[in-house]
């Protein structure tokens, strides 16, 4: 079995040092890594691209979900409560 494409093989290390619990929570869809990398982004006061924004402006962001428009173009979208 292949990992999904467009991950380098750094990312790959990174995932399979994840302890099997964790892993299996997400599959089970009981952990929203989406979530969790959204606010470990803002708590390091950093944007989608890990550019720094600093960390009222991450904390907005951290908010908002980024989806594919009409056109293809990545927008933000409030996170719905």
């Amino acid at each position: 079995m292949a990992y999904p494409t467009g991950m380098t093989r750094k990312a790959l290390e990174h995932l399979q040092t994840i302890p099997a619990e964790i892993l299996a929570a997400v599959a089970r869809g009981e952990i929203d890594l989406n979530k969790v990398a959204r606010t470990e982004l803002a708590l390091r006061g950093l944007d989608w691209s890990a550019k720094w924004v600093g960390f009222p402006e991450a904390e907005r962001i951290s908010n908002l979900i980024p989806v594919r428009g009409a056109k293809g173009k990545m927008i933000a979208v409030s996170v719905p409560e």
